[in-house]
């Protein structure tokens, strides 16, 4: 027979995006979230970027964002910890959007045939279709009709 999981088993997926003073503050963090209870840390890579404005008169930094598993009621307790990192500058921790495959057709639908599934056009089939000139007479002897 197969255990339901309690509420505290169950891991739920985050991802936290930091700014941080220096590229190994990232280890802190990481460190943090281990401490918690994380699991699964993916890390992305860790860029320089210049700041729009200061930031604890710093005026560029490091960004970079891991994503984790982790009890939701353990959440408070992980920003409680980042709150006080004396490297860390600011960080928010959301759930990523679920992301759902499309089914096949609706993306072919959405291309539209290929060229290759086309049938190359004749000469005749581009033709554009003749338009009948008017004199200035013949026009408004044609709205009068309309008009009346």
């Amino acid at each position: 027979m197969i255990k339901p999981k309690k509420m505290s088993e169950e891991k739920k997926k985050y991802e936290i995006s930091v700014i941080l003073k220096s590229e190994d503050a990232l280890v802190e963090v990481c460190g943090i979230l281990e401490r918690n209870g994380a699991v699964g840390l993916v890390k992305g890579a860790v860029s320089r970027i210049k700041l729009s404005y200061p930031i604890e008169k710093e005026t560029s930094a490091f960004f970079s964002c891991v994503v984790f598993g982790l009890e939701p009621e353990k959440v408070f307790g992980v920003r409680k910890e980042l709150k006080f990192s004396r490297e860390l500058l600011r960080f928010i921790i959301v759930t990523p959007p679920v992301v759902k495959d499309e089914p096949r057709e609706r993306t072919e639908r959405r291309r539209g045939p290929s060229s290759s599934t086309l049938a190359p056009r004749k000469p005749e089939d581009q033709s554009v279709p003749s338009v009948e000139v008017l004199s200035n007479e013949a026009l408004e002897k044609k709205l009068e009709e309309i008009l009346k």
